[in-house]
């Protein structure tokens, strides 16, 4: 089964059951409707032998005057649907989107409904005029009681209609069906129209906008609904792409100010620009919640590497080096503002990544070293000593990962990427460098890799011995990382791996330290 087939059934599914219980109280109603007039009909009959309104018992200045009784209540219905729509609208319009007014003024429930109410106070005019003039009575009556049998009975599902409408998720759903709609019809048709651009442009800029003002008003579940958003469009367009027609795959400089003529020329020679589009929304919606919405954070970067992981599988490796570079712009952000847990988020997602590239793209994953290395730096630059032990253990984990797979190249670049990180900073974000790096001499003493122990060694013997002193007792004693913060990586705080205590104690007796229960 085609994934629009897929999709479509999905929505039709996702549409019977949003309107199922506006569909019960309907068909009740209805039958409500039924069983009362049954009832008044037998119990007429009862009283005066005759059947419906044909039988001459019900005057003319009686059906005059239920016509007109029908008439107000037709009038007070339209009154407080149009007032419900002249005060929520406009305010949900305002907080979120504007495109909330045309969305709702197009939509059919809401064009029938207000159709059906206009039809039948116009058909009681008509009535007034009918009854008063004419003498007709029968039709004009069974006509204008179906009329306002069906706008009353409506009206329920009407306002249970408006009171999802104005829901913020509702409306990214709304538009998200939009984009993919256009996007469909693009990529089947192969019809092209630069308005059909613009639309699904204009769609993505309310999305954008909705999950920013969100976030300002620490509206968490919209937030997190509009980031979801941009992953199921990034997925539903993975499967489109190869079959767009090739006028889409150019965009005008004007959807990207400020990025240059070269860039630009690069970006639609790659066909990438909307991918680039959907990471710029996200991009913006991260730095937006640093210190603010934590978990957005994290939820920004999970849906990086799964964007990255979904071109993986397409083989798309523009598209890959995209992630990577958004997982740069993260931690950028991330370390300008200083905000520590978002780093080791980030980073948390960022080594997850690139542990996916081992088997892809080595050269790739030689970059992403290159970038933690420089990130761990600037860390240290500013004084943010928890991110740059943090940031070494996540490379060691991805040079265990390396060496698993028998990448030996990727292995002693990393190694050799570790080492090369100077310890030269303040003390204490030197003091954190030096205990990564008795973790990282753990693990190589672990794999018995001698050549890299070797090149560690130099930069350990400096230490102080009553330092030794205290980075046994922190590593080997206490067993526990300094830095405690519940972060993505939910798993025991302890530095070293099983098979590295006895490992690390050899080290410490090389550099001239030794427990007295250790050598006995």
């Amino acid at each position: 089964m085609k994934a629009s087939t897929r999709n479509t059934i999905e929505n039709w599914k996702a549409w019977l059951m949003l309107r199922s219980v506006s569909f019960y109280i309907w068909v009740g109603s209805i039958g409500l409707f039924f069983l009362v007039y049954l009832l008044a009909t037998l119990i007429d009959f009862a009283i005066h032998g005759t059947w419906g309104f044909g039988s001459g018992h019900l005057e003319h200045d009686a059906a005059y005057h239920t016509v007109q009784a029908l008439s107000r209540s037709l009038g007070q219905a339209l009154g407080i649907a149009l007032t419900c729509l002249a005060i929520a609208l406009p305010v949900t319009a305002n907080l979120y989107t504007p495109r909330l007014i045309k969305l709702f003024m197009t939509d059919r429930f809401n064009l029938v409904m207000l159709g059906l109410i206009t039809l039948a106070m116009s058909h009681n005019v008509w009535g007034y005029y009918a009854l008063r003039h004419t003498g007709s009575m029968e039709f004009e009556l069974y006509v204008t009681l179906v009329l306002f049998f069906l706008s009353f009975t409506l009206m329920i599902s009407y306002f249970r209609h408006m009171a999802k409408y104005f829901t913020p998720s509702f409306l990214l759903v709304r538009m998200e069906q939009d984009i993919m709609k256009t996007l469909r019809r693009i990529q089947t048709t192969r019809e092209y129209r630069n308005a059909m651009r613009i639309h699904i442009l204009i769609n993505l800029d309310n999305i954008g906008n909705m999950v920013l003002k969100s976030i300002y008003r620490s509206d968490r579940e919209v937030a997190l609904a509009g980031i979801h958003v941009f992953r199921r469009l990034f997925d539903e367009y993975t499967d489109l792409k190869s079959e767009m027609p090739d006028a889409w795959m150019e965009l005008d400089y004007s959807r990207f100010p400020g990025m240059s003529t070269e860039g630009l020329t690069e970006v639609n020679s790659r066909k990438i620009w909307f991918e680039l589009l959907i990471l710029r929304y996200m991009a913006r919606a991260f730095s937006s919640s640093l210190n603010l919405m934590q978990d957005l954070v994290s939820e920004v970067a999970a849906q990086n590497q799964h964007v990255g992981l979904m071109a993986l599988l397409k083989e798309d490796q523009e598209v890959v080096s995209l992630c990577i570079r958004s997982f740069n712009t993260y931690l950028t952000h991330a370390i300008e503002q200083r905000d520590t847990l978002s780093v080791h988020n980030v980073l948390y997602q960022y080594i997850n990544f690139a542990e996916m590239l081992i088997s892809f793209d080595p050269v790739l994953l030689r970059n992403v070293t290159r970038h933690i290395r420089f990130h761990t730096v600037r860390s240290a630059r500013r004084k943010m000593a928890n991110v740059v032990d943090t940031s070494i253990y996540e490379l060691i984990q991805l040079a265990y990962s390396v060496k698993a797979a028998r990448q030996d190249d990727i292995y002693d670049y990393i190694c050799d990427t570790i080492i090369s990180i100077d310890i030269s900073f303040s003390p204490r974000e030197a003091e954190a460098l030096i205990r990564a790096k008795l973790v990282f001499a753990a693990m190589l003493g672990e794999l018995e890799d001698a050549i890299h122990l070797h090149l560690i060694h130099p930069q350990l013997e400096s230490i102080p011995r009553e330092r030794l002193a205290h980075l046994y007792d922190e590593l080997l004693i206490k067993n526990e990382k300094i830095q405690s913060e519940v972060t993505d990586r939910f798993i025991s705080l302890s530095y070293l791996r099983p098979g590295q205590h006895a490992a690390l104690k050899s080290i410490f007796r090389d550099l001239g330290y030794e427990r007295v229960e250790d050598a006995q």
